[in-house]
């Protein structure tokens, strides 16, 4: 983790930003639907924002923010733009719920 990560992830937006996207999944990771050890993640990832001079917006962008676990996150590393549609996904532990609704 870069120097610039580190102040970043110290920064009082930075929490909130993290709360707002846990609370946004509903506390469960968007790819296998663990409600454990989870992380907030930036879809573009925050080296990337970092080199290109992202902006406190750019950074904070909940739109740019996904929960995973910590097993998905590994898996992921810093690959660029694997999220979930957020359109149409519907979180794991809810589909068997809303599988006879629709």
């Amino acid at each position: 983790m870069s120097r610039y990560h580190t102040l970043i992830k110290n920064r009082p937006e930075y929490h909130q930003w993290r709360a707002d996207v846990l609370a946004g999944d509903d506390y469960a990771c968007v790819q296998c639907g663990a409600e454990d050890n989870l992380h907030a993640d930036h879809i573009v990832p925050l080296s990337v924002l970092i080199e290109q001079g992202a902006t406190d917006d750019e950074l904070f962008d909940l739109d740019n923010g996904q929960t995973l676990c910590a097993s998905c996150n590994g898996r992921r590393g810093d690959a660029v733009g694997l999220a979930p549609d957020r359109e149409t996904w519907i979180n794991p532990k809810w589909a068997a719920t809303l599988a006879g609704a629709f």
